[in-house]
């Protein structure tokens, strides 16, 4: 009796699942991917990266159905060196047109461990950037976690290049001609010493939205259903230009008389996590 009933019942279960699955398979690929939130157009997926190889190489980058978006090409490092990461793939960070990605190498001196040497590249392998030797390290003196090699402040970008060993002097500080896409890009501290919200990976929540309204000179911000108790408005060069409290979940509005024509960036906080960016043009 109890066969026949738990029987019955995973017949029932099956036939459940079979009449409400909606999930379907929109791709498969023969290489292992993770997703990268770093780009203007949102989350894509790449290439797992091949450390500790001393030729060049290429990565490519997917849209999530997974056709390719972008393919990076990368040279051999230098002679004694091996490359060990590649990191800060974006649009706009290090090159002002935003119609290539760029992205950094870090190559480890396989005769002198703990020196590294830093590049900068364009996609199709053209370098805009060395220090050798170099590191790009993060965490610098234990529980400084909010600390990265690559920061925003009121005055511009930056970028941290510390010399021949991991954390080493000296110290080159290089200001970068282009802006984080993504605001935060990696952790990147906001200037108001935001810390990253974890979802969603880029930043963008899929709800929450903003209207700018030239006639009333406001900004209209509605946020999808997520707790908001600051705001902030960022011009284009990623500069500070207006803050807000608020203590909401329902739409608001933000005076924006004194924002200039262009593109500027809404970021909604909670509790001082960032759990959304979203750009605005102002007219």
């Amino acid at each position: 009796m109890n066969v026949l009933r738990t029987s019955s019942m995973a017949a029932l279960l099956v036939a459940a699942f079979a009449g409400h699955a909606q999930i379907s398979l929109v791709g498969n690929s023969p290489v292992s991917l993770v997703t990268i939130g770093t780009l203007n157009g949102g989350i894509h997926l790449i290439e797992f990266f091949s450390t500790n190889t001393s030729t060049g190489g290429t990565r490519s980058i997917y849209h999530p159905d997974l056709t390719l978006f972008r393919v990076l090409n990368y040279p051999a490092p230098p002679s004694g060196y091996a490359w060990s990461s590649m990191g800060y793939i974006t649009e706009d960070l290090f090159d002002t047109d935003p119609s290539t990605v760029e992205f950094v190498m870090t190559a480890s001196d396989l005769s002198a461990p703990g020196n590294f040497g830093v590049f900068v590249y364009r996609e199709d392998g053209t370098e805009l950037f060395q220090q050798i030797p170099g590191s790009m390290v993060s965490g610098i003196g234990g529980l400084r976690s909010s600390f990265e090699p690559i920061f925003t402040t009121d005055e511009g970008t930056f970028m941290v290049v510390h010399g021949s060993s991991v954390g080493g002097p000296p110290v080159n500080i290089y200001q970068l001609p282009g802006t984080l896409p993504c605001v935060d890009c990696h952790g990147t501290p906001l200037p108001s010493g935001l810390v990253t919200g974890t979802p969603p990976a880029d930043g963008i929540s899929p709800t929450a939205s903003v209207s700018h309204d030239a006639t009333t000179h406001a900004l209209h911000v509605l946020p999808g259903g997520m707790h908001v108790d600051e705001v902030s408005v960022l011009d284009a060069a990623g500069r500070l230009v207006i803050t807000q409290r608020v203590n909401t979940t329902e739409r608001f509005t933000i005076d924006a008389a004194r924002l200039t024509p262009g593109v500027h960036v809404v970021v909604l906080q909670d509790r001082g996590v960032r759990v959304a960016s979203m750009p605005v043009v102002v007219r």
